[in-house]
């Protein structure tokens, strides 16, 4: 396996990009991650590759920033991934909520139907950010293929919270999922995670949920529980710094 990442501006920039290790092929994974949630340049960069790459798999998603090295760029630059296998077999897959009556738990049954095969390892998905319940998402896969390794997240658009979108090759989507899932009998995967965040002050207990909806934290609504502990100033910027702080909870021995 070869993997090769490289940051840009524009669509213009990738035409500079001439790496000859880089083959158009279709055990070739190009994964996009997007700046701006702006349908405009993603359908430039769709066409890009779709001209340069045909044999390719393709999938995408806007963010909420790009990583890349030290590097931190926020509605700035876009990231590319090549990643170029040699024995590993690619299938992809874009679904819409729409068609599984709008039911998250639907959507991620079906994604994992249509990419897993007898010798799957991998699926990659990223899902909207807006209308998917992470979650289910996840637990749809699940129960379709409760050992595969999983790997993505849910798509971003910088915290403004409207529309996000996730695409392959030829469509775009604001309200679904896209996936491609990786097989092959000599095909080892591992995965690894940081969680890095610290407990701050006493335990409290949900006092009313939905599933993973958190209405009341010892009998208060949730924006007031942030309000008690960390002030209105910021309660009333919620869900925007929700990322920032987290609620935390323990599931089977794991802070979560």
């Amino acid at each position: 396996m070869k993997n090769f990442t490289l940051s840009f501006d524009d669509v213009n920039e990738l035409s500079s990009f001439t790496d000859t290790t880089v083959v158009d092929s279709p055990q070739t994974l190009i994964q996009l991650f997007c700046a701006a949630p702006d349908k405009a340049k993603i359908r430039k960069i769709q066409q890009y590759f779709a001209k340069n790459y045909p044999n390719s798999v393709f999938i995408g998603t806007t963010t909420d920033g790009i990583i890349d090295g030290k590097n931190v760029y926020n509605n700035t630059k876009s990231t590319v991934t090549f990643t170029v296998f040699e024995k590993v077999t690619l299938k992809t897959v874009l679904l819409k909520n729409e068609d599984y009556n709008n039911n998250s738990f639907y959507t991620g049954e079906a994604l994992a139907k249509a990419l897993c095969e007898s010798n799957t390892k991998v699926i990659i998905s990223f899902a909207d950010g807006i209308h998917t319940n992470g979650e289910e998402f996840v637990n749809g896969i699940y129960s379709f293929a409760p050992d595969i390794t999983l790997s993505g997240g849910l798509a971003a658009d910088n915290g403004i919270l409207d529309t996000t979108y996730v695409f392959d090759k030829n469509r775009i989507v604001s309200s679904g999922a896209v996936g491609v899932s990786l097989s092959g009998e000599s095909l080892s995967a591992t995965t690894k995670y940081t969680f890095d965040w610290m407990p701050l002050g006493r335990k409290l207990r949900v006092t009313k949920a939905i599933k993973n909806r958190v209405y009341e934290i010892e009998g208060m609504s949730a924006v007031d529980t942030y309000g008690k502990y960390f002030g209105y100033e910021l309660a009333n910027k919620l869900p925007q710094v929700g990322i920032e702080f987290p609620l935390i909870f323990e599931k089977d021995g794991v802070s979560v």
